[in-house]
């Protein structure tokens, strides 16, 4: 009895694959994406790739100028003199 209560959660997850292809393949079969879907979804595609491109120019502009500022502080930094004999 054990070993049949071992494979029911294994059958159940294949039962529930073989639906979901089941219902997916239907669907495709009906009919697909629009062509003004499909050119609204280019079109969303597009417009992230630009804003996403604008935002990495922008965060490259911002880590350059930290990077700067870092190199400023730690010249200012070298030139402090210290409290410690020897170095």
């Amino acid at each position: 009895m054990s070993r049949v209560l071992k494979y029911v959660p294994r059958v159940a997850v294949f039962l529930a694959g073989v639906a979901a292809g089941a219902l997916t393949s239907s669907r495709r079969k009906r009919g697909g994406i629009t062509s003004a879907a499909a050119q609204d979804l280019k079109h969303s595609v597009a417009n992230l790739e630009s804003r996403l491109a604008a935002q990495e120019s922008a965060n490259t502009d911002r880590f350059g100028r930290i990077e700067a500022r870092l190199d400023e502080h730690a010249s200012k930094l070298a030139d402090v003199p210290t409290l410690s004999p020897g170095l």
